[in-house]
């Protein structure tokens, strides 16, 4: 393993094994005395969160499978605000087929914002308990399923409704899709990531009127069947191609410490 990252000496108290009979380190307290732990460095500075030597700790994935993951989480988060803007050139033709008026064609972008906004504070906390992967699962057929009844929605009323719950389903992308993040990537490594993770939204309000205009021109139905068919292959990229990536890492740093003979962790080496 690379050179560039140094092990503190730590001690390992006489009574401690692992499963196959040899001495492992021991991190934190136990019985009351204090046990040294073995803390990895890279350059010079203590690697955070510390990784464990366990194959199945997301820091020890390849980049190859870590920035798939990060592809998915930003294809997510890119739809966070295409949504909201993608109809927006079709203002004129929501207005004739609901007999509404500009004011109330408005708030078709308020709508899924406030799906947005109140998404996170349902989906973070059960993000934690039941993991990322699930809830990104959930929050995508929940917007898919919303887009086809905006797509298909008689009345204003119910084009709403589709509307708020498109927002509420792309939700985790915000909360959830950071903490996949940080399960993923060391502390040193987060700044770009976040980086391109905001890109995505950004880009979303770029390109969302730009394809519904072209859309527009052909149907205006189309631009939420557009939407329906991009969120239908992020649900399938995210059952194929995204794996939990919560990890009890605490408890895993004491019975599976990183050491010098640790396979698989990619990252360590660079």
């Amino acid at each position: 393993m690379a050179e560039s990252f140094n092990e503190k000496q730590m001690t390992t108290p006489e009574n401690e094994k692992d499963i196959n009979g040899t001495k492992s380190p021991v991190f934190g307290q136990d019985d009351g005395a204090d046990v040294e732990v073995a803390v990895l460095e890279r350059d010079g500075m203590k690697l955070h969160p510390q990784p464990t030597s366990d194959p199945l700790d997301p820091l020890n994935w390849t980049r190859v499978r870590k920035h798939s993951i990060l592809a998915i989480v930003m294809s997510l988060y890119f739809m966070f605000t295409y949504i909201t803007t993608t109809t927006v050139p079709s203002f004129p033709e929501l207005q004739a087929q609901y007999d509404a008026s500009l004011g109330r064609v408005n708030w078709t972008v308020a709508i899924p914002a406030l799906g947005l906004a109140f998404g996170p504070l349902f989906w973070s906390s059960l993000a934690d308990r039941y993991g990322r992967r699930l809830i990104f699962i959930i929050g995508t057929i929940i917007a898919f399923v919303a887009t086809i009844g905006a797509a298909k929605a008689p009345s204003f009323d119910s084009y709403m409704a589709a509307r708020f719950f498109q927002g509420f389903g792309v939700s985790p992308a915000a909360t959830v899709g950071l903490a996949i993040i940080n399960d993923l990537f060391f502390e040193y490594e987060r700044g770009q990531k976040i980086g391109l993770w905001v890109l995505a939204i950004d880009m979303g309000l770029l390109v969302g009127p730009l394809i519904g205009g072209f859309i527009d021109l052909v149907d205006h139905y189309w631009i939420n069947w557009l939407t329906a068919i991009i969120f239908a292959a992020i649900l399938v990229a995210e059952i194929a191609f995204l794996p939990e990536t919560l990890y009890p890492r605490n408890y895993m740093l004491v019975r599976m410490p990183y050491t010098d003979s640790s396979v698989g962790v990619a990252d360590l080496e660079k």
